[in-house]
């Protein structure tokens, strides 16, 4: 499967893979797309959306919390409603929130898509959260 993203700009590359996170999902297919902001994750998300049974999980430290959309990245509330996204806007800005508690989100996030036989679909731009 190929995704060609010709407005990406040349020094932001999206990074795709598909890893197996044995001790979340046995043998089940997780799917990355990471990079840093404006380079096209939601893009390639929405695409994937359209082609896989996928569930979108953000991974990204700003989204997460509600009514800070600009200058964040993300998606309008009209994508949202299209291409419904984990993890984004679960908090009001004054809630702290760590690594921690991501790794459990995730986790749950990524099993709930297991559940429904979904393939999870971890999209943003922090890389401390990818490494947890």
């Amino acid at each position: 499967m190929s995704y060609n993203l010709s407005k990406k700009p040349a020094n932001q590359p999206v990074f795709f893979s598909l890893n197996k996170l044995s001790y979340i999902s046995g043998k089940e297919i997780n799917c990355f797309a990471y990079g840093t902001n404006r380079s096209r994750q939601t893009d390639l998300a929405i695409k994937l959306y359209e082609d896989l049974d996928i569930n979108i999980i953000s991974v990204d430290s700003v989204q997460i919390y509600k009514h800070l959309n600009i200058g964040s990245g993300k998606p309008s509330s009209k994508v949202l409603e299209q291409y419904p996204h984990d993890l984004i806007d679960i908090l009001k800005p004054h809630e702290s929130y760590s690594t921690s508690q991501f790794q459990d989100d995730v986790i749950d996030s990524i099993r709930n898509a297991f559940r429904t036989k979904r393939i999870p679909l971890l999209v943003g731009g922090t890389m401390m959260y990818f490494h947890h």
